[in-house]
């Protein structure tokens, strides 16, 4: 598959991945701490060259942590790291069923080849009582321009026509999107999902998952868009981190 093969041993995909500021990652690290109280085992899908795991080890040295990922080049900079990292084939989690305390991603579902497919191997491996924890871009936003599927005014409409109709639609359906081609590569060029909180909450919903927390932004910000935060009008925000409980 074209877009597996483009992470799968490609330095300079690794390289982008490893100059992620740590500052993005400051918001995901803290919910696995406080998450991961009095819990055993973590899994952290697609954890790239290890940025999370690291600063979470420096919080907590002793936990039972782990990560995969389908890129070898990235996962040879945690093994380096002396991270219990592994490659895996992008399918399935190579894991038994009811396994983690926690299961956790950041911004890989808009990657992946089948999202539902990811989703539901997270779930498999999240033992009841488990937490799981998604982050992500809002691909139907109509506050951002950062990406082609979020700036310019017929697009942004055509977002907002998407947002009403999946607010009442029963339907979980995750559409596909051109990834962008330039020379000069930008974040979420290579993202090929739509992803947004009415098809993942949709999707919890089939599994019963409890949601226990929904922001519209991945790091922490200040001032009124806290307030918005808690509002329907969170929907309309360019980010996802949800929080889910397996009962």
């Amino acid at each position: 598959m074209p877009q597996k093969n483009f992470y799968i041993e490609n330095d300079n995909y690794t390289r982008i991945v490893e100059k992620q500021d740590e500052h993005s990652f400051f918001k995901y690290v803290d919910f696995i701490i406080k998450l991961s109280r009095g819990k055993k085992n973590i899994l952290d899908v697609g954890c790239g060259t290890g940025i999370a795991l690291k600063l979470f080890l420096k919080k907590k040295k002793k936990s039972n942590i782990y990560g995969i990922d389908i890129s070898k080049t990235s996962i040879q900079k945690c093994k380096k790291r002396g991270l219990n990292c592994w490659v895996y084939d992008g399918i399935i989690i190579p894991f038994r069923d009811d396994y983690f305390d926690l299961v956790c991603s950041h911004n890989v579902l808009e990657h992946v080849e089948n999202p539902k497919k990811f989703l539901d191997e997270k779930y498999r491996v999240l033992r009841r009582g488990g937490y799981l924890i998604v982050v992500c871009p809002n691909f139907l936003s109509i506050t951002n321009n950062f990406h082609s599927h979020t700036a310019g005014f017929k697009q942004k409409t055509k977002n907002l026509l998407d947002i009403f109709i999946k607010t009442f639609s029963s339907d979980c359906k995750l559409k596909k999107m051109e990834t962008v081609n330039r020379e000069n590569f930008h974040s979420d060029d290579d993202a090929r999902n739509v992803t947004n909180p009415q098809d993942i909450l949709k999707w919890a919903k089939t599994h019963k998952l409890k949601l226990i927390y929904w922001s519209s932004h991945s790091v922490y910000k200040k001032g009124l868009i806290n307030f918005l935060d808690s509002s329907f009008f969170r929907v309309f925000f360019g980010s996802l981190f949800m929080v889910f409980k397996k009962r």
